[in-house]
């Protein structure tokens, strides 16, 4: 269910991240430009995103997941096509 994944999606962001579940929107940086955000702590959110939604995160995806849309997108897809 997608809104059920966004959900899910904004609990883990927040939780891994530190910012608050209602600041939490589809335009949200998980990563932005100037690499504020270690890449471990990075790893360890998508290394969760892969627990709760038994999705795979190659490398090279996670550098193109740059906001919560995008995001929830690549889970919704693999979701549906797998």
């Amino acid at each position: 269910d997608k809104n059920t994944n966004e959900e899910r999606l904004k609990k883990i962001i927040s939780k891994q991240l530190g910012i608050k579940k209602e600041k939490i929107d589809g335009t949200t940086l998980i990563m932005d430009q100037s690499l504020t955000r270690p890449w471990g702590k990075l790893m360890d959110l998508f290394n969760a995103l892969h627990r709760e939604f038994d999705v795979d995160f190659p490398v090279d995806d996670i550098s193109k997941l740059t906001t919560v849309q995008k995001v929830l997108n690549y889970i919704n897809y693999h979701q549906e096509n797998t």
